[in-house]
């Protein structure tokens, strides 16, 4: 989650159902402020919705897909399903490769 607020890299599909279940609170908490305190509400939901379209393009990457593909209608629902490509890919290294490299004490 180092990159979150980027465009930049791969995320995987546990890591976009976890920002989509944040998302969906912070649209609730958003709706609630947006009563008492619109301008609040209307700055929290949309800074969190812009968040969640940058997990969706770093998503829509890790299936080796422009960021762009995004704009098509369901298709961020799609991607929670779609696996993402195995390796690298032009949008840099495959973010479920588990090698840890520890310096040697």
């Amino acid at each position: 989650m180092e990159n979150l607020a980027t465009m930049k890299g791969r995320t995987t599909r546990g890591q976009y159902a976890g920002l989509f279940v944040i998302y969906m609170v912070l649209q609730i908490v958003a709706g609630a402020l947006a009563a008492a305190i619109p301008l609040l509400g209307m700055v929290l939901g949309f800074g969190s919705w812009g968040l969640m379209l940058m997990a969706a393009g770093r998503r829509s990457q890790d299936c080796g897909r422009s960021g762009w593909f995004v704009i098509i209608p369901f298709y961020a629902i799609w991607i929670f399903f779609e696996p993402g490509q195995a390796g690298e890919n032009r949008f840099g290294p495959d973010p479920r490769d588990t090698v840890v490299t520890r310096p040697l004490v």
